[in-house]
């Protein structure tokens, strides 16, 4: 059984998140999903974007993800999300 699917959409460009993300609903649409999304150093915009992607594609919810914890920004990119 799986409770829930979390795939990692780490791309740059919205569009092409939107459509994995459209993908995996499509591939399990009773499963619960939240998008992973990446957090790109400076990019406030854009992980809000994805998120609203993330939400229009049948997503519950996103899961964001930093490597590189060192950022100064960091919370306030979460933030922005």
């Amino acid at each position: 059984m799986i409770d829930l699917l979390c795939p990692m959409a780490y791309r740059r460009e919205t569009g092409e998140v939107a459509r994995l993300l459209r993908k995996a609903r499509a591939a399990a649409p009773k499963t619960r999903i939240w998008g992973g999304l990446m957090a790109y150093a400076g990019e406030r915009a854009l992980l809000r974007e994805q998120v609203r992607a993330a939400q229009d594609a049948g997503c519950e919810g996103a899961i964001l993800f930093a490597y590189d914890t060192t950022q100064r920004d960091l919370l306030d990119i979460f933030a922005a999300a």
